[in-house]
């Protein structure tokens, strides 16, 4: 049974009335030290979200909730740059110019990035003011501005948003399910099926998430898991 509008809003809580939760949450999380506090806030069957969506009617729909893109980007290591347009800064595949000289314009020569998955994929930060361009048929991975905690009783799914889809966007491509007991930033597999380049940012609503009532809580939650690769998550 999904849950409806009036039940997400009386199980939201956001993250600061749940006792004193440290500042590195995520870090404990990461180790399987959940605080006590947040652990019986699960326990209890609240949905925690933070930060606190400020917007509460707007992001609210009658059986979601609509979430943000965040700042954490991650992608095949193709050439990318940093371009200025229209006075703000874009990210996008390497455009070559013989009249503009492409040196200084490398993302790797603009920006910290991370090297991860054997020097194969790259991760790094989009600023408040930054847009990313999104070529046709490039699978990106892409974070939530909001960490989510699902309590022990209910399953989340993480679906698309239509604004985004009639545009070609398909905001998560794979398994949508997040099991009870998942604490982090939510993963999404971001793919432009469309054939014109999309500009996505920090900060716009970006996908929706439903939660599934289970018959009974998790015996184990997804945290107390030992194969919980992605509990913690950031």
């Amino acid at each position: 049974m999904k849950l409806s509008d009036k039940e997400l809003r009386q199980r939201l809580l956001p993250l600061k009335r749940v006792g004193d939760v440290p500042h590195d949450y995520l870090e404990l999380v990461q180790r399987g030290k959940i605080p006590r506090d947040l652990e019986k806030a699960l326990a209890d069957g609240h949905i925690i979200l933070d930060p606190f969506p400020e917007d509460l009617d707007v992001v609210l729909g009658s059986s979601s909730i609509d979430l943000r893109l965040g700042h954490t980007v991650e992608m095949m290591r193709i050439p990318l740059e940093v371009a200025t347009i229209n006075s703000e800064r874009v990210i996008r595949r390497l455009t070559v110019d013989f009249r503009n000289p492409n040196e200084g314009r490398l993302l790797e020569n603009q920006k910290a990035v991370a090297i991860r998955e054997g020097g194969s994929w790259i991760r790094f930060q989009l600023e408040a003011n930054e847009t990313l361009e999104l070529p046709p048929n490039l699978l990106t991975l892409a974070y939530t501005f909001e960490v989510i905690c699902i309590p022990h009783d209910l399953e989340g799914a993480l679906q698309g948003r239509s604004s985004l889809a009639r545009k070609g966007i398909a905001t998560h491509i794979t398994s949508e399910r997040f099991d009870a007991g998942f604490i982090g930033y939510l993963t999404m597999e971001v793919l432009n099926q469309g054939l014109a380049n999309v500009n996505i940012y920090p900060g716009m609503l970006f996908a929706a998430m439903t939660f599934h009532q289970l018959s009974s809580p998790a015996t184990v939650p997804y945290y107390r898991k030992r194969s919980a690769q992605f509990s913690g998550q950031r």
